[in-house]
């Protein structure tokens, strides 16, 4: 196993248990977050995204509905990526097992990956079903400027400071 792979392997087992952790908490009462009517995954964009598409009581009880439903499954799949990452991060390089271990650890992430898009991706389908036609442009809408805000916002963090550009 090349050291590109087992880093792939970890951070992919990282993210996939953050963005599981990020839907099983999103609920009414932790954190402010309710989750969002788009996607799954809870962030600071979500309550205003929740909030900007004007849902009817009916449809929040709704989609809270959907989240309570995926919620357990979405926790599965977060422990079992941390219960992955433990076990690799306890297993020293030079242990005799530890390709094994590694190899372990490597296909159970790619099947976290595949369990969660799966499960994310008929969980937007159902909540998509939840908004009416002129929410869900307004959503696309709103989709599109949260995501092009991120990545400007990355593409400032990524800009060379004045030390930098002056070869301090």
């Amino acid at each position: 196993m090349t050291k590109t792979m087992l880093v792939s392997s970890l951070a992919l087992s990282v993210l996939l248990a953050g963005l599981a952790s990020q839907l099983a908490l999103a609920q009414p009462g932790w954190g402010g977050h309710r989750g969002g009517p788009l996607g799954p995954f809870a962030g600071p964009g979500v309550e205003v995204m929740f909030e900007a598409l004007d849902l009817t009581p009916e449809q929040r009880d709704a989609v809270e509905a959907i989240q309570a439903t995926y919620r357990p499954q979405l926790q599965v799949l977060m422990d079992s990526s941390r219960n992955t990452r433990q076990a690799l991060a306890e297993t020293a390089p030079d242990d005799p097992d530890y390709a094994t271990v590694v190899a372990e650890a490597s296909q159970a992430a790619a099947e976290h990956a595949s369990q969660l898009v799966l499960l994310t991706a008929e969980m937007r389908r159902e909540l998509h079903g939840v908004l009416t036609p002129q929410q869900r442009e307004k959503a696309l809408a709103l989709r599109s400027t949260m995501r092009e805000q991120r990545l400007q916002k990355r593409r400032e963090r990524r800009r060379p400071g004045p030390q930098q550009e002056d070869g301090a």
